[in-house]
């Protein structure tokens, strides 16, 4: 069985019973729990699924994730796939690839084929995924923050200050006009910054619903960057900036 189709196969259990255990994915594929342990990983760098003892869970509050006032998104798995394989396609050999923390981002990966790039990432989980699908990574120095394993602080900001990317994938808390690319975090939000400013091309992933709203700190100003969306915004986001839409 392709990892693919099981990984569909997964994602659609754990939607439904809320929870998968490593013993029973194992036994009902026939794979081995290393096999299915990968699986889980791959998922779980990619956001749709939050690893626990002996299985996983759907994100939420309790698991890890992170929350804001506004409360959760809705999980919209096959929005963020439609963009991160969009996103992956941009990737050429030889680029040098800053890949931002993020459940977006993260869904770049199972869609990522260059090996002949270089990446650096702020997402622990991105990095070991990178790693295990044989790309040479590299992993921002700083202050790990459990909650999201991403990498914070004037360290990770400093060793991003040294390098040159030829291209940057960010996500973003929500995309407005006026408001530019906001996020509710100063520290994510400084990372951000300093990425988009060393790269020679910023893409921002962002599934659609995070157009016209504003979280608490701007990280960069609307049309400072490309960004890839699953649908169509208003047309005003087109006249200002560009845009990228992978489904129809």
């Amino acid at each position: 069985m392709l990892a693919r189709t099981r990984q569909e196969r997964i994602l659609r259990q754990i939607e439904e019973n809320g929870s998968v255990t490593v013993a029973g994915l194992t036994a009902e594929f026939g794979a081995s729990e290393s096999t299915i342990r990968r699986d889980l990983s791959e998922m779980a760098g990619a956001g749709l699924l939050v690893k626990v003892f002996g299985g996983a869970v759907l994100p939420g509050p309790g698991t890890g994730t992170l929350t804001t006032a506004a409360g959760r998104e809705p999980d919209q798995i096959g929005e963020k796939r439609s963009i991160g394989a969009y996103a992956a396609s941009l990737i050429s050999a030889g680029d040098f690839v800053f890949l931002g923390a993020g459940t977006t981002t993260g869904a770049m990966i199972p869609y990522i084929t260059e090996t002949a790039a270089v990446y650096v990432t702020d997402g622990l989980q991105h990095a070991m995924q990178l790693s295990k699908k044989g790309c040479r990574v590299y992993l921002a120095g700083g202050e790990l923050r459990p909650q999201g394993e991403i990498v914070i602080g004037s360290e990770a900001f400093d060793n991003l200050s040294k390098y040159h990317f030829t291209k940057a994938f960010l996500g973003t808390g929500a995309v407005d006009l006026q408001a530019g690319l906001t996020t509710p975090d100063l520290n994510e939000a400084k990372i951000k910054q300093c990425a988009a400013r060393r790269a020679k091309q910023t893409y921002i992933l962002a599934v659609s619903s995070k157009f016209g709203r504003v979280c608490p700190v701007q990280f960069l100003e609307y049309g400072d960057a490309a960004v890839i969306t699953d649908h169509e915004p208003d047309p005003a986001y087109r006249e200002r900036g560009t845009v990228y839409v992978t489904m129809n």
